[in-house]
């Protein structure tokens, strides 16, 4: 049985398991791979990092926003977005946001805002900074 009928067998079967990796590879099945080009409309769960603002600096000063706080801004500003969730993780001061990816542009500005006022507060709270001058009265 090692004859002719034997390596028949062997490249039909090579053949079906050559044409079901192409399936697979053009039917979708590699769509995680580009994250930026998800639908619009498919809710996609990302991780954000947020102790920049609400942990203590470095003396040991809190940040301007408690992590509760943060995440009901967050869930606020994308009150819009359908099926949006957002949960905060005390532990090591993140959240997760599960939006759609308009929802995650707006995520992502409020950070940004958030973090502009962060460093206003840090600047305004560091302890090198001058007093301010007396006035004229």
């Amino acid at each position: 049985m090692d004859g002719p009928r034997r390596r028949w067998q062997l490249g039909v079967s090579t053949a079906l398991w050559l044409l079901t990796c192409a399936a697979l590879f053009f039917g979708g099945y590699r769509m995680g791979r580009w994250q930026n080009e998800a639908p619009p409309e498919a809710v996609v769960v990302k991780s954000y990092y947020a102790a920049d603002l609400v942990a203590a600096n470095e003396n040991g000063a809190p940040g301007p926003l408690a992590l509760p706080d943060l995440v009901a801004a967050v869930a606020v500003a994308i009150e819009g977005d359908p099926g949006v969730e957002v949960r905060g993780f005390e532990k090591n001061n993140s959240f997760i946001a599960a939006a759609t990816s308009e929802g995650h542009e707006q995520i992502e500005g409020v950070l940004a805002a958030f973090r502009e006022v962060a460093a206003l507060y840090a600047i305004a709270n560091r302890p090198d900074r001058p007093a301010a001058p007396a006035g004229d009265g």
